[in-house]
């Protein structure tokens, strides 16, 4: 299980499939798995800008 700890919020650029992916592997809250959705959180969020659909996920 992931701990809790402090909360951060970015908005990112998804496609709704890529959107629901990364949902459940943030709602499953394992090590892994979060740790997989972080990641693909940061390579979203560092080409986001241009997209016209945003989702924000909370993390």
């Amino acid at each position: 299980m992931v701990s809790e700890g402090r909360k951060m919020k970015i908005s990112i650029s998804l496609e709704r499939d890529e959107f629901e992916f990364l949902k459940g592997l943030v709602e499953s809250r394992t090590a892994a798995n979060f740790s997989h959705a972080v990641r693909l959180c940061v390579k979203a969020y560092a080409g986001c800008n241009e997209h016209p659909h945003k989702q924000e996920v909370e993390a």
